[in-house]
């Protein structure tokens, strides 16, 4: 058995305790641990980066550094937390918390939870994750941009979902916004009221396929699918703007692309067909360099 570890220092600290199994066990450990840092700026020279505000974790649980299984829980708690990113930094202004429970064994990694909350943020995932096949999940609920600072706004929800293996999986995403702002005009003219995108992905061998990509609100619809071969990538799309003129008004009218760009590694190869307002018409065939 270990007895209790104390360490502490200006600004910092640490406690742990524990115990130690023998070779049979292949050198089993479990106890718990509390680090505290008063002061995250003391790690700034470390971490290559200003750091700002406080933050404790708490780690208990078992593990095996010669088999390599552990099963353990942790949790992150910060205060007013600066990392010298300016988007970040102001979601994290106030409290921000990590909690995660997870288990490694010969079978694979069971993320029994990881939930990220910061501001009007929530991010959570769990699942397995395997050689011979995983199952993912995660959500984002971010109930409000503008936390992120000025120009952006609106809510934004996102599922996800992974499965299979690294030869043959796929990945799926769905999401919805509301009110979306990022703070240029013309992007937040055409993301007014309720924004849904639907996406899923397929891996088979070496051959990535963009199963289907839909993009909708009342002034967007997009469509899009395609594939990435080595070398060779393919995109087919179409997309529809319901009124031009709602980012250049001497211009209203809808407007339409379809056609398909392949990368065929010196250039891409493009078939695009457009048309607009007053009966304009449009299309660029051949090779671009």
């Amino acid at each position: 058995r270990l007895p209790r570890l104390v360490i502490a220092g200006p600004g910092y600290g640490l406690t742990a305790s524990g115990q130690i199994g023998d070779l049979e066990s292949g050198l089993q450990l479990s106890g718990n641990a509390r680090a505290e840092f008063a002061d995250l700026s003391r790690l700034s020279k470390l971490a290559g980066r200003p750091l700002r505000g406080a933050a404790q974790i708490d780690v208990a649980g078992t593990g095996s550094p010669l088999g390599g299984g552990f099963d353990v829980t942790a949790q992150v708690y910060g205060q007013s937390i600066g990392i010298g990113q300016p988007e970040i930094d102001r979601m994290l202004a106030g409290g921000a918390k990590i909690a995660l429970s997870a288990r490694r064994d010969e079978t694979g990694l069971m993320l029994r939870q990881l939930e990220i909350t910061a501001a009007t943020l929530n991010a959570t995932a769990s699942g397995r994750l395997s050689s011979t096949g995983s199952d993912v999940t995660a959500n984002l609920d971010f109930a409000d941009l503008a936390v992120l600072g000025q120009g952006f706004g609106g809510a934004l929800a996102l599922d996800a979902k992974l499965t299979g293996t690294p030869d043959a999986g796929k990945a799926t995403l769905s999401g919805q916004g509301t009110g979306l702002r990022i703070g240029q005009a013309e992007a937040d003219t055409l993301l007014r009221g309720t924004s849904t995108v639907q996406a899923a992905l397929s891996i088979n061998d070496e051959v990535v396929t963009l199963d289907s990509v839909q993009i909708s609100n009342p002034q967007v619809t997009a469509k899009a699918t395609g594939t990435v071969a080595g070398a060779r990538r393919q995109i087919s799309i179409e997309a529809r703007l319901a009124n031009l003129g709602v980012i250049l008004p001497e211009f209203p009218g809808v407007v339409t692309l379809a056609g398909t760009a392949t990368d065929t590694g010196p250039g891409y190869q493009v078939d695009l067909r457009g048309t607009g307002p007053a009966q304009i018409s449009a299309r660029m065939s051949g090779t671009i360099a």
